[in-house]
């Protein structure tokens, strides 16, 4: 359909489908209904539905004159189905009360009977054209068919309605309307309708020349209309009326849709066709005119009827001099007149002759020869009436033939010596002449070589090669190429070279040329391609072997990394479980150190000593063996900043110093420069820590332990401990950094686990730096490490010694303040209850959840919140700012604990207060200093 007529379409069912709303709307409601008199509906109605009728006829009658088109079956079986609807419409509008009779009294139901069967009818024949396949035709046996069957319904529907009517269920009813059956049926067939749409918009592509468009768009229209018939009161309503004319519009959109299907498509075709033949008569005439032979016509005597404008060109004659002549005596010179009057007859009454070679008198006088090819012309009878010749000129090839036969004979002896081929074609390809190595190699004749296309002598295969080389030749002179001569004994692989032939005045004559049998070097190039094909095979065969096998080691690989992480991971939650216990009885054993209410005895504070000892023992194993967890589980987060290196190495001795000083081991610190490096602080302090501890537990008795702070290179800076103890032996070195390597015959008696060295390494590397050491036997060893050089001086920070103001005294009597402990343990709940216990100025209360003590700190509002960061499903972080977000809370202190390493950013934001106190020996005298302070000053908040 032309895409203006299609948006026309659209634009005329959108209208009349938005149109169809507010009609609906307005027509639902009875009160609306417009009653027409009686004589005056019936006139319109009539009306109305013989205009559908006629159309539903016009449908018939084009669908089933329809014979040729591949789709014609399904659209007869649409006709016989409108057949029959236009029939019940016909016997619908008859049955209307107020027309005379139709044989039995005409009742509101018998009316609608015959309504709901005609819209079924046409419902069906719509839905079959949708699915039946379009690719059966249709024959007259199934046409009658279909029109018999299709009556036969009809007839039983209209005995059954007009003579039984009493036993069909009721569909109306006077003065109420429409029953709920009768509006059943009515929804029914507006999904009938609606499937069939669909069905045919699926399908619009296989009916493309049917017009698709106008069937769907019907449909809709059809659909919209049926749903009026489902509102009406009255007969005579105008709810019925208005669904009467969108039935008649949707039938034009129908009719319109067969008529493309049945009339315009089959003259488009043969429009179509006509067009064909035009064109490949414009394109056969053509050819006649612009072909490079002589095409020339005759009656059955002989006479001349037409000639091409090549045989103008060639004999000086125009078709107008020469038309109506007979063509021996114009053409033919006397001494051949009476033999080609014979072949003449011969192609006439017998065979054709083809190939036979005479020459033709031009006009200049100059005779050409010509080699002919007959066909006889023949009328629909079967009669000849005349002769087709096409002649080739072969004049210069002639020539040339009779020149390589001088040549040939001069130089017969050469020829037949040269183990070559050597060969001769004409213009047009064929062979004219060739030496005696042809046929041999080949084992063909001369009757057969001669005139034999230069392409046939090849396989099938390579004859795009060779044409392709001819082509070349003709272009420049030369043409190479290498493709199998079929022989005697099959296919051998020859390599040619060819050159283009002229005559005297610089015309083609032909094409010279020599082949040379390659068929060892072939055969050479095949084994050494063989050859590469197994050594491939081989490559590959090692690739999928070496793809296995690193499957094998890859799958391995993960085995071993998912061990790695379920043991880091059992790790970790060990070391975790196992800090809060010790950190009970840490806390607990200081307690009972500390009391002084109840001093302990001699024996008594000796053990304690020892218990505490064990403890911070067992503890620091727990924390190094936590660090590295972390690390290995790749979940140690770092903080990089610009840290002052001598002041944290300053800081670091002085914790180390009475180690040192009970064994006379004496430190010292060199610094040459200022030293900055980018790190994490604590995590830098924890290194220099573990090097300063073993410089001293390994070293000797009033030994020396040196520090040295220098730059190294442009961008790092390197930090080494030098000790003067044992050495380390060569063998040993690469055990040094392996978690729980000792060097236990080295060092026995010193107390240590074998971690401190690895974390050591892997917290420098986390730092972006590198770690190593050197060491003499007996002399002693230096453990060095590099990180990046600091970008500026950094600011003191916070939470270092230095940062911390003095003790505060204890609050004075009287002056009351309250804590809030949020701890979800109750070993360390109790732990901070006993040591408060004494302290009659605080008041102390505890929450075992964040949300509980966010809950408790703004109905009890306290001076000093004591949180831990580390409850289950909370991030410290998140709690903090919770705290400090809420304006019921935001002004109380909150001191962070954590029982892992605090976070950076945490511990930075303490004004005063401790942190990470479960992975260290709590020390109850400091503890009560800190929470003095920060009970005292309890203006401050964190950033």
């Amino acid at each position: 359909m032309p895409e203006p007529v299609s948006r026309q379409l659209d634009f005329l069912t959108g209208a009349l489908l938005l149109l169809c709303l507010p009609l609906l709307l307005w027509q639902g409601s009875p009160v609306n209904q417009i009653e027409i008199p009686l004589p005056a509906f019936l006139s319109m109605h009539s009306v109305l539905e013989m205009i559908s009728v006629v159309i539903s006829g016009l449908i018939f009658f084009i669908a089933f004159g329809t014979r040729d088109t591949e789709r014609s079956i399904r659209v007869v079986i649409l006709g016989c189905f409108f057949l029959a609807t236009a029939i019940l419409d016909t016997l619908h509008t008859l049955s209307y009360g107020g027309m005379p009779d139709l044989i039995s009294p005409n009742t509101p139901d018998k009316m609608i009977g015959f309504w709901l069967v005609a819209r079924i009818s046409a419902g069906l024949g719509l839905l079959a054209y949708a699915i039946w396949p379009h690719t059966r035709p249709v024959t007259a046996l199934w046409r009658f068919s279909l029109l018999a069957g299709a009556l036969a319904v009809v007839a039983l529907v209209a005995w059954v309605i007009v003579f039984h009517a009493s036993s069909l269920p009721a569909m109306y009813v006077a003065w109420q309307g429409l029953t709920t059956l009768k509006v059943a049926f009515e929804w029914g067939i507006v999904g009938l309708y609606l499937v069939a749409a669909a069905l045919i918009y699926r399908r619009r592509h296989d009916i493309a020349h049917f017009d698709a468009r106008s069937l769907m768009l019907g449909l809709l229209i059809m659909a919209a209309g049926e749903l009026f018939f489902t509102l009406y009161v009255q007969v005579s309503s105008t709810a019925n009326l208005l669904g009467h004319v969108y039935k008649v519009i949707a039938y034009g959109f129908l009719c319109r849709a067969i008529f493309a299907e049945a009339i315009r498509e089959p003259f488009s075709q043969i429009k179509q066709l006509n067009q064909a033949v035009e064109r490949e008569r414009d394109f056969a005439t053509g050819l006649v005119d612009t072909a490079p032979v002589i095409i020339l016509l005759l009656d059955t005597r002989g006479m001349i009827q037409h000639v091409n404008p090549y045989f103008e060109r060639l004999t000086g004659y125009a078709l107008a001099e020469i038309q109506g002549k007979e063509w021996f005596a114009t053409f033919i010179p006397a001494r051949d007149q009476e033999r080609i009057r014979a072949l003449f007859q011969q192609s006439t009454h017998e065979t054709p002759v083809r190939g036979n070679v005479n020459p033709i008198v031009i006009r200049s006088g100059e005779e050409r020869e010509i080699e002919w090819n007959d066909q006889p012309l023949r009328d629909a009878k079967g009669a000849i009436t005349g002769l087709l010749a096409i002649g080739l000129d072969v004049t210069g090839q002639r020539k040339m033939e009779v020149e390589l036969r001088q040549a040939y004979g001069e130089n017969q002896a050469v020829t037949q010596a040269v183990h070559d081929i050597l060969y001769m074609l004409d213009e047009s390809g064929r062979l004219i002449w060739w030496n005696q190595q042809l046929e041999t190699i080949t084992g063909l004749g001369p009757d057969i070589l001669k005139g034999m296309p230069g392409v046939e002598f090849f396989v099938e295969a390579d004859r795009a090669v060779v044409a392709h080389a001819l082509g070349q030749a003709l272009v420049s002179g030369y043409g190479e190429t290498e493709a199998r001569l079929i022989t005697r004994n099959g296919p051998v692989g020859y390599h040619y070279n060819g050159v283009l032939v002229h005559d005297a005045q610089g015309k083609i004559i032909g094409m010279a040329g020599v082949g040379r049998d390659i068929s060892e070097r072939l055969e050479s190039l095949e084994a050494l391609q063989r050859s590469e094909r197994e050594l491939k095979a081989l490559n590959e065969s090692l690739e999928a072997r070496v793809d296995a096998r690193t499957a094998e080691l890859s799958a391995a690989r993960e085995e071993a990394e998912r061990a790695n992480a379920a043991k880091s991971e059992f790790l970790s939650r060990m070391s975790h479980e196992l800090r809060t216990p010790l950190n009970a009885i840490l806390g607990f054993g200081k307690l009972l150190e500390t009391d002084p209410a109840h001093p302990l005895t001699a024996m008594q504070a000796d053990h304690v000593h020892e218990i505490l000892h064990g403890g911070k023992h067992l503890l620091a194993l727990v924390n190094e063996v936590l660090d590295l967890a972390r690390i290995e589980s790749g979940r140690l987060d770092v903080s990089m900043e610009t840290v002052a290196v001598e002041p944290l190495i300053e800081a670091c001795m002085a914790q180390i110093r009475p180690l040192a000083v009970q064994r006379g081991i004496s430190m010292t610190l060199e610094t040459h420069t200022p030293c900055t490096v980018q790190a994490d602080f604590t995590r830098l302090q924890q290194v220099l820590l573990n090097l300063l501890s073993n410089a001293v537990k390994y070293n000797r008795e009033g030994g020396t332990v040196r520090l040295h702070c220098v730059a190294s290179g442009v961008q790092h800076v390197r930090i080494s401990v030098q000790d003067s103890g044992f050495g380390i032996a060569a063998e040993s070195l690469p055990r040094l950094f392996k978690p729980f390597e000792r060097l236990e015959s080295a060092y026995q008696g010193i107390e240590g686990t074998g971690i401190g060295l690895a974390l050591a390494k892997k917290l420098v590397e986390a730092m972006h730096g590198e770690i190593g050491l050197h060491s003499v036997p007996g002399e002693g060893s230096t453990f060095w490490f590099e990180l990046p050089l600091g970008a500026s001086a950094p600011n003191a920070p916070e939470d270092t010694p230095a940062a911390a103001s003095t003790s505060a005294a204890p609050a004075v009597a009287g002056d009351r303040r309250r804590l809030l402990y949020v701890e979800d343990n109750p070993a360390n709940l109790r732990l901070v209850e006993k040591i408060l216990a004494k302290r009659q100025d605080i008041d102390f209360i505890a929450a075992a959840s964040g949300e509980a003590g966010l809950n408790l700190a703004i109905q009890a509002h306290p001076d000093l919140i004591l949180l831990n960061i580390d409850l289950p499903g909370i991030d410290g972080n998140q709690m903090l700012r919770q705290f400090k977000a809420n304006p019921a809370t935001r002004d109380i202190r909150v001191v962070a604990v954590a029982a892992n390493a605090m976070p950076r950013d945490i511990a930075r934001g303490m004004a005063a207060g401790f942190f990470d106190y479960l992975a260290k020996p709590l020390d109850v005298r400091k503890f009560i200093d800190l929470l003095d302070r920060a009970m005292k000053d309890n203006t401050e908040t964190l950033r």
